[in-house]
C-alpha cells in the first residue's frame, strides 16, 4: 500500500471535519459564500473560515488548536470519525 503524499496528506472529508465539530458542541452556521462557516466556541466567539473539500491537515490543527482544547476533544476525533476500508 503506498502512503498518500503531499498537500492531501492527512486530509479529511469536510463532512466528518463538521460533524465531529457539532458532536463537541461547536455551533456552525453555513455563510452566503460557498465553503464558508461561522463557526461558535463555548464563549460564542465566532470565526469565519473557509473548508475546502477535503480539509487539509493544517486546517485540522488549526480547528483543534481554536475549538478542541475548548470544546475537549482531541486532534485525532477528526480521523477517529473517517470510515476505515
Amino acid at each position: 500500500m503506498k502512503l498518500q503524499q503531499g498537500p492531501l496528506d492527512g486530509a479529511v472529508s469536510r463532512a466528518i471535519v463538521l460533524q465531529v465539530l457539532r458532536a463537541h458542541g461547536v455551533v456552525l452556521v453555513p455563510a452566503e459564500s460557498e465553503g464558508f462557516y461561522e463557526l461558535e466556541d463555548l464563549e460564542q466567539e465566532p470565526a469565519f473560515i473557509k473548508l475546502t473539500d477535503p480539509v487539509r491537515s493544517q486546517m485540522l490543527v488549526f480547528l483543534w488548536r481554536r475549538f478542541g482544547v475548548m470544546h475537549g476533544f482531541k486532534i485525532t476525533a477528526f480521523h477517529a470519525a473517517t470510515p476505515k476500508h
